[in-house]
């Protein structure tokens, strides 16, 4: 596997080499994973990418995924009060919160 890291303005980027295809991923100030993308096939547009927001208390608020579609699937996370772990979540194509499942 190679890798290389640059620093650009308060933020990183990575890349990584794996299994020949080229993976990418940007860092904010504190080290917190903001965006990603690996390239998944052959072709120019094969690509998969992932884009996560964080909320004042460093949770993850959404994420987005791009998967060889037109459209980016958002995840939401809620959570309860002082609690680190998210409550419910809202997942692509519902539209509404869903509880915490527990198994």
């Amino acid at each position: 596997m190679a890798e290389c890291s640059r620093s650009l303005s308060a933020s990183a980027i990575r890349w990584a080499l794996e299994s020949k295809h080229p993976t990418y991923q940007g860092y904010d100030i504190v080290g917190r994973l903001l965006w990603s993308a690996v390239q998944t096939g052959p072709g120019f547009g094969d690509w998969a990418a992932s884009w996560h927001k964080y909320d004042a208390l460093d949770r993850v608020e959404a994420s987005w995924a791009y998967r060889q579609a037109s459209t980016w699937d958002k995840t939401s996370y809620e959570y309860s009060l002082h609690f680190e772990k998210p409550t419910s979540m809202t997942m692509p194509g519902t539209g509404r919160p869903e509880p915490k499942h527990v198994y």
